[in-house]
């Protein structure tokens, strides 16, 4: 359990952490989190708790209970934990105060479960976290403020109720109005590419700020080849240094494209078609008795954009399994039996196509 430190907008940063039974000198204004998790009889696995409450001076400030989630309402949980722990270091701290953005129906507080004080004055504060079953844990401490919260950190900040635009250099990223669960310092600055990225990177906050709503980055090609602009794609740099294509509207010298991440992006050249090949059988060989004929295509960054199957000339079904990278041609007796001939072509976002020419007999 720990205790942060929150101006008038929500802004943190973290204290310290909060012994039980102990007295813990603190600014004017905090909000306390708790990192908790559940355990079944016998089983290793952790699980959420059912409820959590704060309690200060006897009187509720603050509850959350997880009977049921509205699916139109889950990437509040965004808001209720705090993300950027989750997001690098796989630490799930849950809230007892409320970000102005986040609408979760379950959760009742007073003041937002912010706890606010004078200079000298002490409270007593309990948190109880619950299972299902009605099992409880109670963690009592107290707090006594020595000192006033700033009013105002050193930093710009992005308020969460205003859209706002970060510019460096040529470069833009468009945060649309509700992007945000509460008000962050805004942080932009350039990198230097790693290999197969086209620089600088522009960093826009940082991936561990959750996105509630897509924002809008526009990057300009004037370093990119002109024969080659027609093949750029906008790139995500995850801090696990993996890349991923957001794709990208080109007009003129400006691409664009919206994406649901704060943190690194690039521009990369796609100029490799997809793979494709056939799954689970040979050209020429009998297909009789099988439900189909079967395909295993992807695709490296652009990724897969259309697709066309043709058997003797006449279109055929090619239904697409993103998630197993295959594609499949039922048969459904539409095909007699003897010699046939399959004609396949992918292509993914940036033009690039793959193709397959075999025969089979059923």
């Amino acid at each position: 359990m720990r205790w942060v430190e929150l101006d008038n907008a929500f802004m943190s940063r973290v204290g310290g952490a909060i012994r039980e039974s102990e007295l813990h000198l603190v600014p004017d204004r905090i909000g306390i989190e708790v990192e908790t998790y559940d355990q079944l009889d016998g089983a290793s696995n952790k699980n959420g708790v059912h409820s959590i409450e704060l309690l200060v001076d006897g009187k509720e400030a603050f509850s959350f209970t997880a009977d049921e989630l509205d699916f139109s309402e889950k990437r509040y949980i965004n808001a209720l934990t705090r993300y950027e722990d989750v997001a690098c270091c796989k630490r799930r701290w849950v809230r007892t105060y409320v970000l102005p953005g986040n609408r979760l129906s379950n959760i009742r507080s007073v003041s937002s479960g912010r706890i606010s004080g004078e200079l000298g004055q002490k409270k007593n504060v309990l948190i109880r976290v619950s299972d299902a079953l009605g099992n409880k844990r109670e963690f009592a401490f107290q707090i006594q403020v020595d000192r006033a919260a700033r009013e105002r950190w050193e930093m710009s900040r992005i308020d969460r109720r205003k859209q706002h635009q970060m510019q460096i250099g040529e470069a833009s990223a468009e945060v649309p109005q509700g992007a945000l669960y509460c008000d962050v310092r805004e942080q932009y600055r350039t990198e230097d590419a790693p290999k197969g990225v086209i620089g600088p990177i522009y960093v826009f906050l940082s991936d561990s700020v959750p996105a509630h709503r897509p924002l809008t980055i526009n990057l300009t090609l004037e370093k990119i080849p002109k024969a080659l602009r027609e093949k750029a794609v906008i790139v995500h740099l995850s801090a696990d240094g993996s890349i991923s294509s957001v794709g990208g509207t080109i007009s003129g010298l400006r691409i664009q494209a919206k994406n649901r991440s704060f943190g690194r992006y690039g521009l990369a050249i796609d100029t490799v078609p997809p793979s494709l090949r056939p799954y689970g059988w040979k050209t020429n060989s009998s297909l009789a008795g099988k439900k189909g004929i079967a395909l295993r295509g992807s695709d490296d960054l652009s990724g897969i954009e259309k697709w066309e199957a043709r058997i003797d000339g006449q279109w055929h079904l090619a239904e697409y399994d993103p998630k197993k990278n295959r594609f499949f041609l039922p048969f459904e007796g539409r095909l007699p039996a003897g010699a046939h001939q399959l004609e396949f072509s992918l292509t993914d976002g940036r033009g690039n196509q793959s193709q397959i020419s075999a025969a089979f007999s059923l």
